[in-house]
């Protein structure tokens, strides 16, 4: 019993022209390694070289099965087994253990591992906790230095605020203090103008009747012209004068004590004069004081006048 499919095949392998050039033996090897029979060689052959026997062949055999050896079983069973172990494996390593209960051990196993979960959890939950705490302390001690931080700061810009305004205080009262000033040193020296001009006045009076006693007491040189100068003086005398005057009248012995008064007023006359013309101002009176000099031949004349009347009083 031939095969008709694999005689088709091999005839239209054979009919090809690049086969129909090669050897007789090596058609014959290819066939036999397609695993031809000799019976199916040989018809291929013979359909192959007569072109009408290759069609006429299928209305004289009819259709038979392809026969299969102890190979193709062979990689049947072969390929079968492989599928089932695969199919095996998988549902051993992945359907059943989806499907099947948990056994005890486990049922343990996964008890033990929940455990340690939890125990982990509860550890990281408890260094949470003990984390938190220091973070709260160590915010609390930093707010209340922060807090004394701040109290300073307003304490001290208290203190400056204070400061600032004694400062002010005491500027505005030095302000007030210098404009009293300002006000009041152009009065005080006005008034200390005023009282030095009145001074003046009252210095050039004294001396202008100083300078007249003098020239009374000078132009009469016996003892009897002090009485008459000083009574004829008039109004004003200077305190010198009216002392030696005192002393005149309390003595008892009126010509010493006469001629020692004379003597002492003209000697502290002319030093009094001479003193004062050296340190007063030059003022508008300056004539009246260079008409009332004392000549030297007078003064010299007035000493001797003033010593032939101490020794006459002293025999």
């Amino acid at each position: 019993m031939v095969r008709e499919d694999l005689i088709a095949g091999a005839v239209n392998f054979l009919q090809d022209p690049s086969v129909a050039s090669a050897s007789l033996e090596k058609q014959i090897e290819f066939l036999k390694s397609k695993n031809l029979t000799q019976e199916e060689i040989d018809i291929s052959l013979a359909r192959s070289r007569d072109p009408s026997q290759a069609t006429s062949s299928p209305s004289r055999y009819p259709y038979q099965p392809p026969r299969r050896d102890w190979r193709d079983w062979f990689i049947m069973a072969t390929v079968t087994s492989g599928v089932g172990y695969g199919l095996y494996t998988a549902a051993q390593r992945y359907i059943i253990p989806l499907i099947a209960p948990p056994t005890p051990p486990q049922l343990e196993q996964d008890k033990a591992a929940i455990d340690e979960s939890f125990n982990k959890a509860f550890s990281l939950i408890d260094q949470l906790a003990s984390d938190t705490a220091a973070i709260k302390a160590a915010e609390n001690e930093r707010t209340e230095k922060l807090d004394t931080a701040l109290k300073d700061v307003n304490t001290v810009v208290e203190d400056l605020k204070a400061a600032s305004n004694r400062r002010e205080a005491e500027s505005r009262i030095v302000a007030d203090q210098v404009a009293g000033l300002k006000e009041l040193v152009p009065k005080s020296l006005e008034a200390w103008k005023a009282n030095g001009d009145a001074r003046l006045d009252d210095l050039a009076q004294e001396m202008q009747s100083l300078k007249r006693l003098l020239e009374n007491r000078v132009g009469r040189p016996n003892g009897t012209g002090g009485e008459s100068t000083s009574t004829g003086s008039g109004g004003y005398l200077p305190p010198s004068m009216r002392s030696l005057k005192q002393k005149e009248e309390g003595s008892s012995d009126p010509s010493v004590n006469k001629a020692s008064s004379s003597t002492a007023e003209g000697s502290s006359g002319t030093s009094g004069i001479e003193k004062r013309d050296a340190s007063s101002p030059r003022r508008g009176n300056a004539g009246a004081d260079r008409k009332a000099a004392i000549p030297a031949w007078q003064m010299a004349a007035s000493s001797k006048g003033n010593e032939s009347s101490a020794t006459e009083a002293g025999a």
